[in-house]
């Protein structure tokens, strides 16, 4: 017939195909044979071909290449001979293939359909290579081919990267790619081998792509100190690793001052002029930045939540810790905006107001003075703690005794009383003797932080130095010191999802207020207690003004018996 072809009905266990001219297009070494079909290429070109037989045959050899890749892309090359003139050779393009060029051939067009592919073709022998684009692929594709009718195999060669995931299935056989007449690109190429008849069935996916971070801020410490006057001084260090950004572009929380590269100043550049944003030359591997501004901050005369200028930059940060100091005449009660709400109070201050309540109600009678007596109580707590351990001592003498009244009467209710003193004062003085006894922890609160010392920039090296427009080179400024610090951090910090920290704080305006409260409460538990009072007070002077009974002179001018002793 017109193909050189032998079949094996099977089974048959070795082959082996030792040809002076030809070969065998399945290979030379075959083993484990059957219901197969073996092709014999002669590999015979010019007119030598025409001499194998009297009888010219046909030739249609047909290699396709698929690549999947961020475009997928296609190779067909086309072996055609025949006795006559050629002409015009239609190609079926059942992918949507989009053709871009075809080699070996002067002219071609796509059908107003879109699915053939016309080639003029001059002679009787042509060799053509076509490549494009495929149009039916995109994140998901499954594609059923079969081989040209004109055709008796088809070499089919399947690549893709590590981007798509490719299957192959249906009655195709897989063979070594080194027998293909192919050229794999990619290493993941694979060929078959489709016979005339058979189908192949090509599932290709597009993996979705995850968004990685060129580059990350390992920690970022930053140090708030805020003035009297509402000046907010910034200094903010960041350890970064860089595998990506030639500039990050930084924007400070006031006006930069000063930026640091690896402890060596570098001169301060925006895009535009007025521009707050700073664009910093970084390098691949990892840095340290420090960047100092300027700013200011409004706060309210008696209370309010302050919000604390933050920086911006478009990485992701692991952590960010932030101390920031207030002045003297501001009190906080919490902060916001970290990974925790951080509040003002502890758990000493929680145990000191239960206890107040307790004494107070212990102490106190009647339902008005009780309410009084527990504010009374708790304020003074937070007017001095000394006082308080006083206080409470006095309310639980106070119902100690009238608990006894209760039982005893006489020298054992003195007894009693003076029991309940020893017992205060014991108490008293081992809470005021501990060293951390009074003294609220809490988390807000910063102790004794550490504050950022100027930098002493060192001097720039060929490698160390960045590169930058002529200027001045800024200057590290000292921290202000404050009163009060407090803190709070962030883990895994964005650029949609900052630390923005907010101060819940009262002033010392508005504590003095309160003080006045206070003292208007101890009026009024003082008025409510007004009888007593008086009563004590009359019975007190009236136990003053009380004289021992004289008894008679002796008469001074009466003898003196004889023997009486002087």
């Amino acid at each position: 017939g017109r193909d050189w072809m032998l079949s094996v009905p099977g089974p048959l266990l070795t082959l082996d195909a030792s040809l002076s001219k030809g070969r065998l297009v399945e290979g030379e070494h075959l083993s484990g044979l059957s219901s197969t079909v073996l092709h014999f290429d002669p590999m015979i070109e010019g007119q030598a071909a025409k001499a194998v037989t009297n009888k010219p045959r046909p030739v249609f050899r047909v290699s396709r290449s698929l690549r999947f890749a961020q475009e997928p892309t296609f190779t067909y090359r086309l072996v055609v001979q025949q006795a006559e003139d050629i002409g015009m050779l239609k190609v079926p393009l059942r992918l949507g293939e989009k053709v871009q060029s075809v080699d070996g051939a002067p002219a071609f067009r796509v059908s107003a359909s879109g699915e053939e592919l016309e080639i003029d073709v001059a002679g009787h022998e042509a060799e053509l290579s076509i490549t494009g684009a495929l149009g039916k692929v995109k994140d998901a594709a499954q594609l059923e081919v079969s081989p040209d009718e004109r055709s008796a195999y088809e070499w089919w060669l399947v690549e893709s990267d590590p981007e798509h995931r490719v299957t192959v299935g249906g009655e195709a056989k897989l063979v070594d790619v080194a027998q293909s007449n192919l050229t794999p690109t990619l290493p993941s190429a694979r060929a078959y081998l489709v016979q005339r008849g058979q189908h192949v069935a090509i599932e290709a996916r597009s993996l979705v792509r995850g968004d990685v971070l060129a580059a990350v801020a390992r920690t970022n410490r930053r140090f708030v100190a805020i003035t009297g006057r509402g000046e907010v001084v910034s200094d903010e260090a960041l350890t970064l690793d860089n595998h990506g950004l030639e500039t990050l572009p930084f924007t400070p929380a006031g006006k930069a001052v000063y930026l640091s590269t690896d402890a060596v100043a570098q001169r301060i550049l925006h895009a535009e002029a007025g521009a707050r944003e700073v664009l910093v030359p970084v390098r691949p591997g990892s840095h340290q930045l420090r960047v100092q501004s300027l700013g200011s901050a409004r706060m309210t005369p008696l209370a309010g939540a302050l919000a604390i200028p933050t920086s911006a930059y478009p990485i992701t940060t692991s952590k960010t810790d932030i101390t920031i100091g207030l002045p003297g005449d501001v009190v906080p009660l919490a902060v916001l905006g970290g990974d925790h709400v951080l509040l003002g109070l502890g758990r000493t201050d929680l145990v000191a107001a239960v206890l107040g309540i307790g004494l107070a109600c212990f102490g106190f009678r009647t339902r008005r003075t009780r309410l009084l007596g527990s504010l009374a109580t708790v304020g003074l707590w937070f007017v001095s703690h000394d006082a308080f351990v006083f206080g409470a001592g006095a309310l639980f003498v106070a119902g100690s005794v009238f608990v006894a009244s209760r039982f005893t009467r006489g020298v054992w209710i003195f007894a009693a009383g003076g029991a309940a003193l020893v017992v205060a004062m014991m108490t008293g003085r081992a809470v005021l003797s501990t060293e951390t006894g009074l003294e609220g922890t809490t988390d807000m609160v910063a102790r004794s932080p550490e504050v950022p010392s100027a930098e002493v920039s060192l001097t720039p090296t060929r490698d160390a130095a960045l590169e930058s427009s002529t200027g001045v080179t800024p200057v590290s400024i000292s921290m202000p010191t404050s009163e009060r610090y407090v803190h709070t951090s962030l883990q895994l910090a964005t650029h949609e999802r900052p630390l923005v920290p907010r101060v819940v704080y009262v002033t010392s305006s508005l504590v003095a207020i309160l003080h006045v409260g206070w003292l208007g409460l101890l009026g009024l538990l003082t008025w409510a207690h007004r009888e007593k009072l008086l009563a004590l007070k009359a019975r007190v002077v009236e136990r003053l003004g009380r004289r021992a009974p004289v008894s008679p002179a002796a008469d001074l001018d009466a003898p003196i018996p004889d023997g009486t002793p002087l």
